[in-house]
C-alpha cells in the first residue's frame, strides 16, 4: 500500500508550486502552498522501493552530514527503518535539499511519526524547515486519518516545533547522543503559517 500511496503522489508532484499558484490535489494527498518556494523547489514523496540508488544515496549524506558532521555525534543513522516508511523530499531541481521520514501507524510507534527532519545548510533561514514539518505531517493525515503525530525532537528545538503547534508528551533524555523530547501535534492544533 505505502508504494502505491507513494506512486500517486510522485504523479501529482510534478509543477505544484509552479508560478507559486496554488494547484489543486486529488486522491487525497495535501501538498501545503508555500511562500518560500519556487519554480525550482518541489516535494516528492517515495517509498523505500522507489527510491533510486542515487537519491537513496543523497538521502543518506544529508541525513549525515547534518547529525552526524555538523552535530558532532558518532551514531548509527541507518537504524533499519527506512525500508518500511515514506521518504519526502525537498528537491531544487534535481539537488535534494530537505528531507523527512514518514513513520506509519504501529511501525515504531503506536502513532503515526515523522522523523529524520533535515534541511541543507545553505537552504536555512528560508522557513523550509517548518514547510517541510507540516507538509509531512499532512500526507501522514491524508494516508492514515487525521491523528496525533509524533516526533522526537531534539530538545533544543523544541520553542521551532511548538510554534508548528507541536506540544511536549515526555521530559527530556537522552537519545543517540543529544538530548531529546517527544512532542506531538493534533489536527486542531496545527498552525498552517510556517
Amino acid at each position: 500500500m505505502l508504494q502505491h500511496l507513494a506512486h500517486q503522489q510522485n504523479r501529482l508532484n510534478s509543477n505544484l508550486f509552479a508560478n507559486d499558484k496554488p494547484r489543486p490535489v486529488r486522491r487525497g494527498f495535501f501538498c501545503l502552498q508555500s511562500y518560500a518556494m519556487t519554480e525550482n523547489l518541489h516535494y516528492s514523496l517515495f517509498s523505500f522501493e522507489e527510491l533510486s540508488k542515487e537519491l537513496l544515496y543523497e538521502i543518506l549524506a544529508l541525513r549525515s552530514k547534518i547529525f552526524v558532521v555538523e552535530q558532532n555525534i558518532a551514531y548509527l543513522d541507518i537504524d533499519g527503518n527506512d525500508q518500511g516508511c515514506l521518504h519526502l523530499c525537498l528537491m531544487d531541481k534535481q539537488k535534494l535539499v530537505g528531507y523527512a521520514r514518514l513513520l506509519p501507524p504501529s511501525f515504531k510507534y503506536l502513532e503515526p511519526a515523522v522523523g529524520r527532519l533535515v534541511i541543507d545548510k545553505h537552504y536555512r533561514g528560508k522557513k523550509l524547515g517548518g514547510q517541510l514539518m507540516l507538509h509531512a505531517v499532512q500526507n501522514i493525515w491524508s494516508m492514515y486519518g487525521r491523528q496525533a503525530t509524533l516526533i522526537e525532537a531534539q530538545a533544543q528545538l523544541r520553542g521551532f516545533y511548538e510554534s508548528l503547534g507541536f506540544i511536549a508528551t515526555t521530559e527530556p533524555y537522552m537519545l543517540e547522543g543529544l538530548m531529546h523530547i517527544k512532542m506531538q501535534i493534533t489536527p486542531e492544533k496545527i498552525i498552517m503559517s510556517a
